[in-house]
């Protein structure tokens, strides 16, 4: 596996469902880690049904998806906003 980092943003728009698929798919992959960010309540929302829905899907590959959280601040239009970031890989 190299060592590479799959990057995601999250809105309150993401389905939860293809999120985590991302989320397996990446780690299954060559990612050795996936980063999510999301901004606000609804997205952060989203990110954590959609965690939920990947460790269903790692466990079929007997594996376990882990997250740390963490604050990030983001540029979004030239301006400075506070998100979560999401460091997610297999266990």
């Amino acid at each position: 596996m190299n060592n590479s980092i799959t990057r995601l943003k999250a809105s309150a728009k993401t389905t939860p469902k293809n999120l985590a698929w991302a989320i397996v798919s990446a780690l299954s992959g060559n990612s050795e880690k996936v980063e999510i960010t999301a901004v606000g309540a609804a997205a952060t929302n989203q990110v954590v049904k959609a965690l939920a829905i990947a460790r269903g899907m790692a466990i079929t590959k007997n594996r376990d998806v882990i997250s740390k959280t963490s604050f990030a601040t983001l540029e979004i239009d030239s301006k400075q906003v506070t998100g979560i970031m999401f460091d997610c890989s297999f266990q």
